[in-house]
């Protein structure tokens, strides 16, 4: 859908001044007027809302700038740019800056986000508008929110810190999100509200900013929302498409799809001028929204970004897989070809290996690249332990120094090499450190900090067991949960064994989640991967039935579970060669995607 102006229309060029209020008055002026309304480059500071009119283009140069002025600091509930009732509206070819790192938030600004604050573009029962070719950036709430709308294209922009989603809609219909590159900050990159579609976004790049988690790049936010995800890259996200009280999602069925993809090196503003619709008539029906792309998060516009990403989650198996989209599920203790093997055919993706440091850090390298190398063939991703095991030596020697030391080596290390670099979804950072409540606090968050800045896009989950002695009420827990912070963790790993002799009982992990929540832990920006017990015979612990797995799985799942991982591949009757613990995962995973509304 693209907007056909009548030629005859008449054009008003502008030119920018010192002065806010005098842009702001020609800007809404010459809107007012109708016709083409074109920005000579330069930037048009303004002091207040910029008002659309029916029929018209609001167009410019490529250097021209609309940029909220400093410290206006306008109240809650104003926008940058308001369209109300009107139709066939094209903005087109410039920037807008909303400037929200120098003016001020109506109340604290951790609270700011999606509170109806600096939204970019409020449109209210607006149809025929069209948003193409800008750069839009640094606002408080949603870039574009449309309410009570119809016929909206929004194709070929880029877009960087939202204040909470990027493109929203409520109650309209037919909506391109088409060809855009999008960096979520705060919530969602395309989201559709109650009542709201078809909404077909279709070949957008999506992904977050390094310093932000983001939260989905896909959110189907009820059952009456349509919502269609067709030939999109989305990538480094907590969730890569979320689906909210019955929200459901097609593949496939668009009924446009551009020819040529973005890849990760695209979502530069120097290459705007460069992304375009095609507008080919081929309906493609295949879709990227697997978690692990091996695709750097840097701004780098080198040859090295991994576009062919853009179906490695639902080509290389069928059923199952493809419901698990967006979501890490691998075990513990893969170390053979043959177990991860076994993983891939649960349709799993991903494997953790404990690997030793005993030796020094060239030997433990030499380990991990091995395991990355299976683990590539197998067609899986890597959580590396090697920073766990990191800690642990510091747990006994103290020595902060040499921690963060052999941390920048190794997280450089994985930095340089390709095959580490497009395999390693994440780090696994501490496991089982349940006495000196609270020493590992302050060394995790300079870890992650690490993990953040050399390899952006890679997690760090830290890890918390139940099987602490500590159990049977929240305050039983809360003392081990005192090394948890939310820079310090970007994913929280919860696991305890039930099964065996006066072991603690399942239902503990509600006590778990309640402690680590008393440690501020949010689950929504840091997802909890619960890690289900499928082995048995050893140290103690019976072997669990299929039942058991499952169930322990679900409740997972049930209690926020984002992610699920299990222990383990290798240990006495396993996942391994067990058919029962197998059969077991199948049906637990099955319930996760109930659950997940997958």
């Amino acid at each position: 859908m693209a907007l056909s102006m009548h030629s005859s229309w008449a054009k008003t060029v502008l030119n920018p001044t010192t002065c806010p209020g005098t842009n702001t008055k020609q800007i809404n002026a010459a809107l007012k007027s109708g016709g083409v309304v074109h920005l000579n480059a330069g930037t048009y500071l303004i002091n207040d809302t910029i008002v659309l009119n029916c029929g018209t283009t609001l167009e410019g140069d490529r250097g021209a700038v609309i940029k909220v002025a400093s410290g206006v600091n306008w109240a809650q509930g104003k926008s940058i740019i308001r369209g109300t009732n009107v139709k066939n509206v094209r903005i087109t070819g410039f920037e807008i800056d909303g400037n929200r790192d120098n003016n001020i938030a109506p109340y604290s600004a951790s609270n700011a986000w999606g509170h109806n604050y600096y939204i970019m573009f409020a449109l209210s029962g607006v149809t025929n508008v069209e948003i193409d070719n800008m750069y839009l950036h640094d606002n408080w709430d949603d870039i574009i929110n449309a309410v009570d709308s119809k016929n909206l294209n929004i194709h070929d922009n880029i877009f960087r810190r939202p204040g909470h989603d990027i493109v929203a809609i409520t109650n309209t219909g037919t909506t391109y999100v088409t060809n855009n590159c999008m960096r979520v900050f705060g919530n969602s990159g395309a989201r559709a509200n109650k009542n709201s579609g078809p909404m077909y976004v279709i070949n957008n790049n999506i992904t977050r900013e390094a310093n932000d988690t983001g939260y989905t790049g896909i959110e189907v936010k009820t059952a009456s929302a349509s919502v269609y995800n067709c030939n999109n890259t989305i990538y480094n996200l907590p969730v890569n498409i979320a689906l909210v009280s019955g929200g459901t999602i097609h593949t496939g069925g668009c009924p446009i799809s551009p020819a040529v993809a973005l890849s990760a090196s695209s979502c530069n503003v120097a290459d705007l001028a460069s992304t375009s619709s095609s507008g080919s008539d081929a309906t493609s029906g295949s879709t990227s929204s697997s978690l692990f792309t091996g695709t750097d998060d840097s701004d780098s516009s080198s040859s090295g970004s991994d576009s062919s990403d853009t179906s490695s989650s639902s080509s290389s198996s069928s059923g199952a897989a493809a419901n698990y989209s967006g979501h890490i599920l691998g075990g513990f203790g893969a170390y053979s070809a043959t177990s991860m093997g076994v993983i891939k055919n649960l349709n799993m993706n991903a494997a953790m290996n404990y690997v030793s440091i005993s030796s020094g850090l060239n030997a433990a390298h030499s380990s991990l690249l091995t395991y990355a190398n299976r683990a590539a063939s197998a067609g899986i991703k890597l959580i590396d332990d090697i920073p766990d095991q990191l800690i642990r030596r510091y747990h006994e020697d103290g020595n902060l120094t040499t921690l963060l030391a052999d941390m920048t080596t190794h997280v450089k290390y994985v930095a340089s090499n390709s095959t580490l670099k497009s395999t390693i979804v994440g780090y696994w950072m501490i496991d089982d450190w349940y006495t000196d409540f609270g020493t590992a606090k302050i060394p995790l968050q300079k870890m992650t900090a690490l993990v953040h800045q050399y390899t952006p896009g890679k997690y760090a989950i830290c890890g918390f067991t139940g099987n602490t002695g500590y159990g049977g009420s929240v305050s039983g827990y809360a003392k081990f949960a005192a090394n948890f912070s939310p820079s310090g963790c970007d994913m929280v790993g919860v696991y305890l064994y039930p099964w065996g002799t006066n072991k603690v009982p399942m239902t503990n992990l509600a006590n778990i989640v309640a402690a680590l929540k008393q440690n501020g832990w949010n689950p929504s920006t840091t997802p909890l991967v619960g890690i289900p017990q499928s082995y048995g015979g050893m140290y103690g612990y019976t072997v669990p039935t299929a039942a058991q797995v499952q169930s322990q799985t679900k409740y997972f799942c049930q209690l926020g579970a984002k992610h699920i991982v299990y222990y383990d591949f290798k240990t006495g009757t396993n996942a391994t060669t067990n058919s029962a613990i197998q059969a077991g995962i199948r049906a637990g995973l099955a319930d996760c995607a109930a659950i997940w509304g997958q």
